[in-house]
């Protein structure tokens, strides 16, 4: 080391001395949580960049749990700072521990009860991909492989607060990190990682008592004289089980015994319960029929008796007293029957409700393993683009529409980052700053849309903005600048292809590049990631008024709310979500609407007997449109089939329903709205 660099290392050591000390009157027992937090967020900055991460590492964590309202967290944080200012002062090294042994600060965290199984159950799957990684043929994808699926753990555990993995799989991460550059590498960090691989299972189901030996593991090695890359750990093998929740930590209360299957054994299981949820369209059917039969028994009844009253009373030379009797037992036999088989209808009334019930609740259950709520996409997506907004120094409100939506969880970790890309896209390029809004006649706080709906045969997302919109003049001349698109033809390309160009990479309509954008690589990472997917991602914009970026992923056969609807005596299908609005006109009235039985292409004029309002967005006026029916039916749950693209196209058609021995068509709102206006 130079005499230059001496100088300048005890420069930068004097000054976090002095960060140090100016620091300890702000963890002091009278000091509020909020200036505690200053403090330790500075002293996290600085000891990185004077080299010392391992004490950042442990400022940031003191941070976390005073966040988290943790009350030992100021005084441990007071304790360290005394214990590197005394270190410093005496010339002696940076009190820190050194990987594997753990820092003096860390401990196991409560994790929410809700959220901690899943949460327990993900690891078991992430670990068996790490074994996979680690019985790789070639060394350097496992390697490889091996890094990325530790980084996937550390990730999974910061995003629920489990400090004691996070910091495990840190380590883990740095002996991982260019192993994959050579045979001889990988193979050394393949080996270290085996050796640790039980360390880091043992955490996930105890942390408290794997950092217990862990800490009595390092006291051993510090007090030995015989050198050890690694010392034996007293920890549990290579598999623990990791059924019991930290909750019930020294209850003696065992948990509910834990069974691992296939994810295609789900997929059947699931498939099973959607072909009984199509149970109750036929028992339905046959209830219509059974009341129908007893209306017809009544009717003969009452014919019958009509003819006996006819007849009069028997006289000797008038009708047999028999054939006389025989009517009168007929009519009483038919009023029975009726009655019958009301009593059967009401039982299959009965039993279709139960069945289709317990069908949508099984189906719920089993979902819940292998599947997630949109909401929990859109919360994280949410936290990100608000934090972007911040720094970009503009004012953000963000608004969810079909949080309730079910989507595959392997689906919503692939769409997370497209997602983000767009999201943060809106933030970047679409959104004005505040003032430009007010000057454009719009409120100062931008407004970003995230939505999901799950119709036959997709799964739609939607992220759409209310800012400025693409300037297509601007992307033509672009196009034009940089070779892709012939100046003679330019005139003649229309908007959509225009938007594509901002798929291309690299390409930009910003001026200047910062931390967000200008780099023209958003959009072309999240269509590759959206295309990895097998979905489809199409953009649409108004000038003025935003971008609407919407992601179409195939699905199969769905379970969708709906409400009924008639035109032309013909029943169709509007999903629930989409209905805003139900009027019946006042007698003689005839509002000027378009009527569904000519949107759907009926010849026969349909007669107004009820008004819907429609939303081409679940729940959402703002793209809405009034139309009328002939009649309104029950709110019902049926099973949705995919069409054929080809039959689509022959209408508003979203998809089809099995209804008895019929084939019922349910409707497509977008489809509607616009053919409505």
């Amino acid at each position: 080391m130079s005499d230059e660099d001496f100088e300048d290392q005890a420069l930068l050591a004097r000054l976090f001395l002095e960060e140090l000390e100016g620091q300890l009157l702000a963890l002091s027992p009278d000091a509020g949580v909020q200036d505690v937090r200053r403090a330790l967020h500075k002293l996290k900055g600085s000891a990185g960049l004077v080299g010392h991460r391992a004490l950042g590492d442990t400022f940031g964590r003191l941070e976390r749990r005073l966040v988290a309202g943790d009350p030992d967290a100021r005084g441990e944080a007071e304790q360290v700072v005394l214990e590197v200012i005394v270190a410093m002062h005496s010339g002696r090294a940076v009190p820190t521990a050194q990987w594997p042994d753990p820092p003096t600060d860390l401990r196991g965290t409560e994790l929410d009860l809700s959220i901690a199984e899943r949460y327990r159950g993900a690891m078991i799957d992430r670990l068996e991909r790490l074994d996979a990684a680690l019985a790789a043929t070639s060394p350097e994808d496992g390697a490889l492989g091996a890094y990325r699926e530790i980084h996937t753990i550390k990730g999974a555990a910061l995003a629920v607060a489990d400090e004691v993995v996070a910091w495990f799989c840190h380590g883990l991460e740095e002996r991982l990190v260019g192993s994959h550059a050579s045979r001889e590498k990988a193979q050394t960090a393949l080996a270290e990682v085996a050796r640790h691989r039980g360390v880091l299972a043992a955490m996930v189901a105890d942390p408290d008592a794997a950092l217990g030996s862990l800490r009595a593991s390092a006291r051993v090695a510090r007090a030995s004289t015989r050198p050890s890359l690694m010392p034996e750990l007293p920890l549990p093998p290579k598999r623990p089980t990791l059924s019991r929740g930290r909750g019930d930590r020294g209850t003696g209360k065992p948990n509910d015994a834990t069974v691992r299957v296939t994810a295609d054994t789900l997929q059947d299981v699931f498939d099973r319960l959607g072909h009984l949820g199509q149970i109750p369209a036929p028992l339905a059917a046959g209830v219509a029929d059974l009341r129908a039969c007893a209306i017809a028994a009544r009717d003969v009844q009452r014919a019958l008796l009509e003819a006996r009253r006819r007849i009069g009373p028997p006289k000797p030379w008038g009708p047999p007293a028999a054939a006389v009797d025989a009517i009168e037992d007929s009519g009483a036999r038919l009023a029975e029957l009726a009655a019958r088989l009301d009593r059967v209808a009401d039982r299959v009334q009965g039993a279709r409700l139960d069945v289709s019930a317990e069908a949508h609740a099984a189906r719920t259950a089993i979902g819940a393993m292998r599947t997630t709520h949109a909401a929990d996409l859109f919360e994280r997506v949410t936290h990100a683009v608000l934090a972007d907004a911040r720094r970009a120094g503009q004012e953000l409100r963000v608004e969810v529409d079909g949080g309730e939506t079910q989507l595959d969880r392997e689906l919503a970790d692939a769409l997370l980052d497209p997602l983000l890309q767009l999201a943060r896209n809106a933030v970047a390029h679409g959104l004005e700053a505040p003032d430009a809004r007010e000057r454009a006649g719009k409120p100062r706080e931008g407004v970003l849309y995230l939505a999901a709906e799950a119709t036959a045969g997709s799964l739609t997302l939607l992220v759409e903005d209310d800012g400025a919109g693409v300037d297509l003049a601007e992307v033509r001349r672009k196009a034009i600048e940089r070779g892709v698109l012939a100046k003679e033809s330019a005139s003649t390309v229309d908007d959509a292809r225009l938007l594509a160009f901002l798929f291309r990479p690299g390409f930009s309509t910003r001026k200047r590049t910062d931390l967000l954008a200008g780099r023209g690589v958003g959009l072309d990472v999240a269509l590759a990631a959206v295309h990895r997917a097998g979905a489809t991602l199409r953009l649409r914009t108004r000038t003025g008024h935003g971008l609407a970026a919407t992601i179409s992923v195939p699905v199969g056969a769905s379970l969708l709310e709906v409400i009924w609807v008639r035109a032309d005596a013909t029943w169709f299908a509007l999903p629930a979500a989409h209905v805003l609005a139900v009027s019946v006109p006042e007698p003689g009235e005839l509002p000027l609407l378009p009527s569904l039985a000519e949107l759907v292409g009926r010849k026969r004029p349909s007669i107004a007997a009820a008004t819907v309002r429609i939303a081409a967005r679940p729940r959402h006026g703002a793209d809405a449109a009034a139309i009328t029916v002939e009649a309104i039916g029950e709110r019902d749950e049926v099973h949705l089939r995919p069409v054929d693209p080809l039959v689509r196209t022959t209408g508003p058609w979203s998809g089809a329903i099995a209804w008895g021995d019929e084939i019922r068509m349910a409707l497509d709102p977008q489809v509607l709205v616009d053919h409505a206006r």
